[in-house]
């Protein structure tokens, strides 16, 4: 799993983006969602 410091800067937002164009989420919602579209690659605490 890549640590924060691997991470290009805006790579959060653009995950939020990507959940947020299927539909509307709330907070937790997308917290569920970015996981599942990244394969586990990425969780958000």
């Amino acid at each position: 799993m890549p640590q924060e410091a691997d991470l290009l800067p805006g790579t959060l937002d653009l995950l939020i983006l990507k959940v947020l164009s299927s539909g509307a989420h709330h907070g937790y919602g997308i917290l569920l969602r970015i996981p599942a579209i990244t394969e586990g690659a990425l969780t958000v605490e």
